[in-house]
């Protein structure tokens, strides 16, 4: 039930939106005209629904996240603020149904990845540039202030206009509109990345405050209801294996 709920959320946010886009084929052929390459030449850029999908968000208020918030650059040398050990974020640490930090692992200083670097500040949100189309994006809270994550992430901080929200920043993120953009956008193989001038480039629909507020409201009351039902079910698992001890050992 958690995740049927959870699963809601991007119909939720695109009603809201007003944007309604056609599922995508799974077997068609396109052609490419030359006045459409923009220095790409693999087909999966092209392909017909990346163009159903900027036409969408075109036809509404937009702005590149370039353009609605700066990327920090923040960085750790790995020797100082911490005396033993220092609080890190991977991107398998994000629980990619609800964008939250499952758990954050404490590394000895001595023995830090060569990738922990970037430091993170209260409000930031964090993006996983590597197969960013999982939704490994999540906020930073005050008691994650100064915690330090992998280079795998963009680190989003300062908003640079008022027309936009931070919390609904973090819902358009997850919301298909954008995940979709970054799997165009990412080059790879096993481990398809996107690079940050490619993340400025995506496109997120801005409406309204107003409209931005509802969509936050509502998207936090389907993750309480999930997180309710997940602590029920954690509750009768516990539960059941009690009595299954008690009928084992009786």
């Amino acid at each position: 039930k958690a995740k049927t709920i959870l699963a809601s959320i991007d119909k939720f946010v695109l009603g809201e939106l007003g944007i309604e886009i056609e599922r995508e084929r799974e077997r068609v052929a396109f052609a490419i005209s030359s006045d459409e390459i923009e220095g790409r030449i693999d087909p999966f850029f092209y392909k017909p629904y990346f163009k159903t999908l900027q036409r969408a968000i075109e036809s509404k208020n937009y702005s590149e996240l370039g353009e609605l918030v700066e990327f920090a650059k923040e960085t750790w040398d790995q020797k100082s603020i911490f005396d033993n050990q220092f609080p890190y974020i991977e991107i398998s640490n994000i629980d990619t149904t609800n964008g939250e930090i499952a758990k954050t692992d404490f590394v000895p200083v001595a023995e830090a990845p060569s990738r922990a670097k970037m430091i993170v500040r209260e409000g930031d949100i964090i993006v996983s540039t590597t197969r960013p189309n999982r939704g490994a994006i999540t906020p930073i809270s005050k008691e994650q202030d100064g915690f330090i994550a992998s280079t795998g992430f963009a680190i989003l901080r300062d908003l640079k206009n008022s027309k936009v929200l931070k919390d609904y920043l973090f819902v358009a993120l997850r919301a298909s509109l954008s995940l979709q953009q970054m799997e165009q956008r990412t080059t790879g193989g096993n481990y398809p990345a996107i690079t940050t001038e490619d993340l400025k480039k995506i496109k997120i629909v801005v409406p309204e405050l107003k409209t931005q507020e509802k969509i936050i409201t509502g998207v936090k009351m389907i993750y309480n209801k999930a997180r309710n039902l997940r602590q029920e079910a954690e509750t009768v698992i516990v539960e059941a294996q009690k009595q299954t001890a008690e009928m084992i050992f009786a």
